[in-house]
């Protein structure tokens, strides 16, 4: 993964650079980064991931599911479609790939790993020039990620109006903040509120998008690609425990209808 590439200015969020500049620095990390999104596809197996993860994923993405409150982000909720009980409905595998991905990218890969690689790589400066190269890289990141939802999951408004109060769906009161002790960001109004606060604008990829759009393509395939692993792995291990429950002599098995509500998709 990244780490010495970090060490120099490396920022390709950046809306001042030349495209001289820019060039110079894509082609020390664009590379590397590509290598993150193949790590990560080649990480997604049972023998990486712990089966209570997978249990937990399968849940929080089952179809019929009664969401927690205050877990889900806003981004979610509003993509998402429920029924009279709260529960989901008509869950689509692109809509479980989203809350999925948004656990597992979004509040592990981005929040916990790249927003906090000082801790993973000692050997990295803890410096505004390396701040600054964090914080770029989680953009892209994030930016690359939340384009794809937003490409194949439409912003539903007043998708709880037929809700009553009490069971509205609330969504996490505040988004992940990037870095702790920078200033609270004003909101734009009318603009969809980020999972992740503190990061740069999609505006500052606007070279990216331009000059290097095959790669930023390549990049939203390869976050594709893992979701779908990610989702096929949930499915088989979801398949799997309940057939197990149902060969156990003394399982309390649900009624048959409640196992076809349990199935993930």
């Amino acid at each position: 993964m990244v780490g010495k590439e970090l060490k120099g200015n490396v920022l390709l969020c950046d809306e001042q650079a030349s495209n001289g500049d820019l060039e110079s620095r894509f082609n020390k990390i664009g590379a590397p980064i590509k290598k993150i999104f193949e790590i990560l596809i080649d990480k997604t197996g049972p023998q990486h991931l712990p089966g209570s993860l997978l249990e937990f994923l399968a849940m929080i993405a089952n179809n019929k599911c009664f969401p927690p409150q205050d877990f889900l982000f806003e981004f979610e909720v509003s993509r998402l479609n429920f029924n009279t009980f709260g529960t989901y409905k008509d869950m689509t595998p692109m809509k479980s790939k989203m809350i999925i991905g948004c656990f597992v990218y979004i509040r592990v890969l981005l929040a916990q790993i790249i927003l906090h690689l000082w801790d993973i790589i000692p050997s990295l400066s803890k410096d505004e020039k390396m701040k600054k190269n964090i914080r770029g890289l989680a953009t892209l990141m994030y930016h690359i990620f939340a384009d794809f939802l937003r490409n194949n999951l439409a912003f539903q408004q007043n998708n709880q109006k037929h809700l009553p109060t009490e069971i509205v769906i609330r969504p996490r009161k505040e988004s992940i903040r990037a870095f702790e002790g920078e200033p609270e960001e004003r909101p734009e109004p009318k603009k969809e509120c980020e999972m992740i606060k503190g990061l740069l604008s999609k505006n500052s990829m606007t070279w990216l998008y331009t000059k290097k759009k095959p790669w930023v393509d390549n990049l939203k395939a390869l976050v594709e690609c893992w979701l779908d692993k990610f989702y096929e792995l949930i499915n088989e291990f979801h398949s799997e425990r309940l057939k197990k429950m149902n060969h156990l002599p003394n399982a309390v098995l649900l009624p048959t209808n409640m196992q076809a509500i349990a199935k993930f998709e």
